[in-house]
C-alpha cells in the first residue's frame, strides 16, 4: 500500500482527499504513515516533498519497492547522497577522480579521514543480481588496486589530513539486499550506508586481512605484491 500511496504522489497527487479516495484510507490513518516517513510535510491537507533523497532512502528503510523509488532518483542524486553521508561522518570527498594506471580508470567517490580511505562505486541500478554484483565487485577490487598503485591516491591525500590507515573498497547499491564483503569489496545498500561507517572501524578489525594499508603518501598494500 505504501508504495502505491508514494508513487502517486512522487506523479504529482498530492491531496490528501483524493489519495485517500484512491486507495481507500481515511485521512487520519494516511496521515500518521506519511508521518513515519522522512522528506514529507503535509500543509492545508497536501502532500509536498520535501526532500525526494530523504524520502527514497527512508522509504527504503520501510519496505517501499526500490525498483519504483529508483525512477525517481537520479544516478548523480544518488551519488551525491553518498557523498553526502560520507562528509556528515567526517571525510574528506573527492568525486570523478580519473587516473592511468596501465590504463584509464575512473572512481566515482573517494572520502578520506586522518586513518582510513574508502572507494566507492555507486550502483543506481533499477534491479540487480548476484551474478552482476560479482563481477562488479570483481572489477571495483581490481580499480581499488589500481588507485593504491597510481600516484592519484598520493596527490588527493595531501590535500587532506591522512597520515596512514587501511583502502576501503565499497559498493553502495540502491537495490541490494546484500550486505557484507565480495571479493574483497564491502557491498552496502545505500541505506544502510551511514551505519556502516559508524560502525566500519569495528567492521575492518574483524576481518583486517582484507583490507588494503596505506602508511602516509608510500602505497604498501597488505598481501598485494607492488611494481
Amino acid at each position: 500500500m505504501l508504495s502505491l500511496i508514494l508513487d502517486s504522489i512522487l506523479k504529482g497527487t498530492n491531496d490528501l482527499d483524493s489519495l485517500s479516495k484512491i486507495y481507500g484510507v481515511n485521512k487520519n490513518t494516511l496521515i500518521h504513515i506519511l508521518s513515519e516517513l522522512e522528506g514529507i510535510s503535509i500543509v492545508d491537507e497536501k502532500v509536498y516533498v520535501t526532500n525526494k533523497i530523504s524520502l527514497t532512502i527512508s522509504a527504503l528503510t520501510k519496505g517501499v519497492s526500490p525498483k519504483l523509488l529508483s525512477k525517481y532518483l537520479t544516478w548523480s542524486e544518488f551519488e551525491s547522497e553518498v557523498s553526502r553521508i560520507l562528509s556528515n561522518n567526517g571525510y574528506v570527498v573527492f568525486h570523478n577522480i580519473f587516473f592511468r594506471a596501465k590504463r584509464k580508470w575512473q572512481i566515482d567517490v573517494v572520502g578520506f579521514t586522518h586513518n582510513k580511505i574508502i572507494v566507492i562505486d555507486c550502483k543506481h541500478w533499477k534491479k540487480t543480481s548476484s551474478s552482476q554484483l560479482r563481477e562488479a565487485s570483481q572489477k571495483h577490487y581490481e580499480r581499488t588496486i589500481s588507485l593504491i598503485k597510481s600516484m592519484k591516491l598520493a596527490e588527493l591525500s595531501l590535500k587532506t589530513d591522512f597520515a596512514e590507515g587501511p583502502v576501503i573498497p565499497v559498493i553502495v547499491t540502491f537495490i541490494s539486499r546484500y550486505k557484507g564483503l565480495m571479493n574483497n569489496v564491502f557491498v552496502v545498500p545505500i541505506q544502510f550506508f551511514n551505519d556502516f561507517l559508524k560502525e566500519i572501524d569495528m567492521i575492518i578489525d574483524e576481518i583486517p586481512q582484507n583490507i588494503f594499508s596505506v602508511k602516509g603518501i608510500r602505497n604498501p598494500v597488505r598481501g598485494e605484491k607492488l611494481p
